[in-house]
């Protein structure tokens, strides 16, 4: 599948975040196969996993929300990321 990768805004601290992923058609639908929203620190080298989607399973998952953090989903989606990247690479 075809990687698409959306510059989507600038944050604070020169950061970024940008939308990752894989899709594909089911029905006419477009489906995501994952698709993350990932924050990018330029300064530091380091990125940040905000949100997983996949849509065959109907999951969608968000590290931050209501001003609370999810530290345990922080720390699988960016475990995620990591070999997502690594694989891409």
């Amino acid at each position: 599948m075809d990687l698409h990768i959306d510059f989507l805004r600038v944050e604070e601290n020169n950061a970024f975040i940008i939308g990752m992923g894989h899709n594909y058609r089911q029905n006419g639908d477009v489906m995501a196969d994952p698709d993350m929203e990932i924050r990018i620190f330029p300064n530091t080298q380091m990125a940040e996993a905000l949100t997983f989607q996949l849509d065959s399973l109907g999951i969608y998952q968000r590290v931050y929300q209501d001003n609370k953090v999810d530290i345990s989903l922080k720390k699988d989606l960016n475990s995620f990321l990591d070999k997502w990247l690594t694989k891409i690479r």
